[in-house]
């Protein structure tokens, strides 16, 4: 329903990027749909309610009141979820020279269109 894709490839192993200073260079990407179901419970359900009281006449003339129903919400037909396409790229990499692990990585977010 909601499919994701992604993969990355450890390009410091590879023979055309061996340094001896390199010890980790990563890159990765990956694409999926994401979703959220952001609203009440049951917006897709027609309720009824009491209430309202009729107002008749009898036989002897007088007002007579008689509950009624209403609807207390409408349905909403085609509701459905919130669908976000993303798109990430990303990379990490690891120096002899450095004990610190850089890492950066991007996210592009398609516009909604409902």
């Amino acid at each position: 329903m909601f499919p994701s894709v992604g993969a990355g490839w450890v390009l410091s192993e590879e023979n055309f990027m061996k340094a001896p200073w390199l010890n980790l260079f990563k890159v990765r990407a990956s694409y999926g749909i994401a979703s959220r179901a952001d609203y009440a419970v049951n917006l897709y359900k027609d309720l009824w309610g009491t209430g309202n009281a009729f107002f008749f006449r009898n036989g002897t003339n007088a007002p007579v009141s008689s509950a009624g129903m209403k609807y207390t919400q409408l349905g909403i037909g085609d509701l459905t979820y919130e669908k976000s396409h993303k798109f990430n790229v990303g990379s990490t990499s690891r120096h002899s020279t450095s004990s610190a692990s850089p890492s950066m990585h991007s996210t592009t977010i398609a516009p909604i269109f409902l």
